[in-house]
């Protein structure tokens, strides 16, 4: 009778349902930030951007806009999907183990076989055995047992028994563990070799990344101005309307007797027009302080200065 086999698994055999676990966790995250991202790039940004972009007069950025987001989005959508095909659930079993599972089992560096076998297929061989194996020896230990006097082999033939039955459990323990250790490597080439091809996922994700950076700078456009337009500015000068009472109480409350002339009048800078309100500047100087307000009619007038026009005189021929 063989040698008990031993029942302690290697380290890396112990970890590998924990290990499938958590490839599959990790993908569910790495679904959800994806599908945010897309989420992000291509439908809230050019929304919250307030994009101002016509067709008419942006053709060429909107069709540059267009390719690059279809490719960014397609591309998403297909390492989605590929990353996606991690959750779906493994069938495999002991007699349809992958090929690499196969080599990596039947080399002799790994320790994935029990001792006592080389090759896998020697390996299920034994596996299968084992039934016809604990069936023999169970009825010869009852032939053994009935016999008056029993024999004497009886108790040899009862730790045999035990000592199969123990070896069926360890071979069936290393089984599983090369089944759960093909699922996980059908799981994680899912994503690291989708159909066969380890260069897709790359691809996908330089694609994308190349698409969406490039569809948001596409969209791009120029800071919008916050400064309010305003009209060329013009010299003016600024009366007091004395008859006023409201007139006379805004100068004093600007203090724009400071800043008047010998006439009275007021030497301002008019920065805009809207039509009935004027806003003006005062000229900065030793007493009077520079200042911006709004004028209107009902509080002062604003007058501009008389242009110098030059004409020639040419003297008349007449007597």
């Amino acid at each position: 009778m063989a040698a008990p086999v031993s029942t302690e698994p290697t380290p890396a055999e112990s970890t590998w349902i924990e290990a499938d676990a958590q490839s599959r966790t990790a993908a569910k995250w790495v679904i959800t930030t994806l599908a945010a991202l897309g989420v992000g790039l291509f439908g809230a940004a050019p929304a919250i951007k307030g994009l101002t972009l016509s067709w008419t007069s942006d053709w060429f950025q909107l069709t540059v806009a267009g390719v690059l987001g279809t490719i960014g989005l397609v591309s998403l959508t297909l390492l989605i999907l590929v990353i996606g095909r991690v959750l779906l659930p493994v069938t495999t079993s002991l007699t349809s183990l992958s090929t690499e599972t196969v080599s990596k089992a039947n080399s002799p560096t790994t320790s994935m076989l029990p001792e006592g076998v080389t090759t896998l297929a020697e390996f299920v061989t034994r596996l299968k055995g084992w039934p016809e194996i604990i069936a023999s020896l169970q009825a010869s230990l009852e032939d053994a047992e009935k016999s008056v006097p029993p024999k004497p082999r009886a108790s040899d033939l009862k730790q045999d028994l035990a000592t199969a039955k123990q070896s069926q459990i360890a071979d069936r323990s290393f089984a599983q563990q090369l089944v759960e250790y093909d699922a996980l490597a059908q799981i994680q080439g899912r994503y690291l070799r989708p159909w066969g091809h380890s260069w897709l996922v790359p691809l996908l994700v330089f694609a994308g990344s190349i698409g969406s950076f490039g569809f948001l700078l596409a969209l791009s456009q120029p800071a919008a101005s916050t400064s309010t337009a305003t009209t060329s500015s013009t010299y003016g000068y600024l009366t007091e309307i004395s008859t006023s009472k409201v007139s006379t109480e805004y100068w004093a409350a600007l203090r724009l007797d400071n800043c008047a002339a010998q006439d009275g009048t007021v030497p301002v800078l008019v920065v805009s027009d809207s039509g009935d309100t004027q806003m003006v500047q005062t000229m900065p100087s030793t007493t009077c302080v520079e200042q911006q307000f709004a004028v209107r009619p009902a509080v002062a007038l604003i007058t501009e200065p008389v242009s110098t026009v030059m004409a020639t005189v040419k003297p008349s021929d007449a007597p």
